[in-house]
């Protein structure tokens, strides 16, 4: 596999993780980890293809930092000199995100917990309290992301055919909600679909 090849499948991964999340989150659920689950895949995932995309040799250093989000977003700044992948704004999604690693697979049972509290009558591991600034965060990381990777347009790329409103797309094919459409998961509240 090329390296273009391996960015386009990390893009696609990346754009099928961010409709999760954010499905999820539309859904009420974000209370039980799963739209920061697949929220910190999607930045996670999105942040290789962009490395990968600028400089392919980097494909090696890429799967060695597995899913810290901290040293792919300062590889990406790196590499790319984009000052967004340094901004604040950026840091602070970053950090919001990269605990959601470990806790959003594991659980209690997490080796990286940064949020565990401990003391003399009680024990907190697990739990991450989403926010309500989450999601405007993730859908900033997102966008700047994607400014970053070529996707092939014959993909799987879903965030562009649900844009497209493709309904011969599988995200359409399959679509079995009623009063929800896929294009209503990317656009409720989100001021950044538009420059994706």
């Amino acid at each position: 596999m090329d390296h273009q090849e391996v960015a386009n499948t990390f893009a696609i991964e990346a754009s099928r993780c961010y409709f999760t999340a954010r499905y999820v989150y539309l859904g009420g659920m974000s209370l039980l980890n799963g739209s920061g689950f697949f929220a910190q895949g999607a930045i996670e995932q999105y942040l290789k293809a962009v490395i990968i995309n600028v400089d392919n040799s980097k494909v090696e250093e890429v799967y060695r930092l597995g899913h810290n989000l901290k040293k792919l977003r300062q590889l990406a700044f790196e590499i790319t000199a984009d000052d967004e992948f340094n901004s604040e704004k950026f840091k602070t999604t970053v950090e919001y995100f990269d605990p959601f690693d470990q806790v959003g697979r594991y659980g209690s049972n997490a080796n990286y917990d940064p949020l565990s509290h401990s003391n003399e009558t009680l024990t907190s591991t697990g739990v991450i309290a989403w926010q309500p600034d989450y999601m405007p965060h993730l859908d900033y990381a997102i966008m700047i992301c994607r400014q970053h990777v070529s996707i092939d347009p014959s993909s799987m790329d879903l965030v562009a055919q649900i844009k497209a409103r493709n309904t011969k797309s599988m995200a359409w094919r399959n679509w079995q909600l009623e009063g929800l459409k896929p294009d209503d998961v990317l656009f409720i509240d989100n001021s950044y679909i538009y420059d994706m």
